[in-house]
C-alpha cells in the first residue's frame, strides 16, 4: 500500500468515525421516548383511584421499573453527554497549521512525503481516538436498550393487570 492509500484511508476512516459520532448523538432519542412514555403510564394510572391489592401488584411491577429505567437514563447519560463531561473527540489540526508544517519543513526533495506522512499521523491518531469513543458509546446505549427492552415488557404486564382490573 503506498503513501496516498494509507492516507486515503487514515481519512476516511476519520470521517466515518465522525459520522458514527452523529448517529449516536441521535440515537438517544428513541430511548428517552420511551422512557418518557413509561414514566407517563406510570404517573396515570397510579393517578387513578385502585382497589389495594391491585395498587400493591402494580407498585410492585413499578419499583422493578423505576430500577430498569434508572439503569437506562445512567447509560444514556453516559452515552450521550459522559455523564456530564463531553466526550473529548481528537481533531485534525487546523489548515493554517499544516500549512505552518509545510512552510517549515527544509528538504524539497522530502517535502511531500514528510507532509503526507503528517498528514497520515493525524488522521490515524484522531481516527483511533474517535473509535475508542465511540465504541463505548455504542456499549452504553446497548445497556440501555437491554434495560429499557425489559422496561417494556414489564410496562406492558403493568398495563394489561390495570385493564383487566378496572
Amino acid at each position: 500500500m503506498d503513501l496516498k492509500e494509507r492516507l486515503s484511508l487514515y481519512k476516511d476512516f476519520y470521517k466515518f468515525e465522525l459520522d458514527v459520532r452523529k448517529e449516536l448523538d441521535s440515537a438517544v432519542t428513541t430511548p428517552v421516548f420511551l422512557v418518557s412514555v413509561i414514566v407517563s403510564l406510570h404517573v396515570f394510572v397510579f393517578g387513578k383511584s385502585l382497589d389495594e391489592c391491585t395498587r400493591s401488584f402494580l407498585a410492585y411491577i413499578a419499583t422493578v421499573n423505576v430500577i430498569l429505567v434508572s439503569i437506562a437514563i445512567f447509560f444514556l447519560g453516559r452515552s450521550f453527554m459522559n455523564l456530564g463531561q463531553t466526550h473529548e473527540y481528537e481533531h485534525v489540526q487546523s489548515m493554517d497549521e499544516y500549512l505552518n508544517y509545510w512552510n517549515d519543513l527544509d528538504d524539497q526533495t522530502k517535502r511531500s512525503e514528510a507532509f503526507s506522512m503528517a498528514l497520515e499521523s493525524s488522521f490515524a491518531k484522531a481516527g483511533g481516538v474517535n473509535f475508542k469513543i465511540n465504541n463505548k458509546r455504542r456499549e452504553d446505549i446497548a445497556y440501555a436498550k437491554k434495560s429499557l427492552f425489559w422496561a417494556v415488557v414489564f410496562s406492558m404486564a403493568f398495563s394489561l393487570l390495570y385493564i383487566i382490573n378496572t
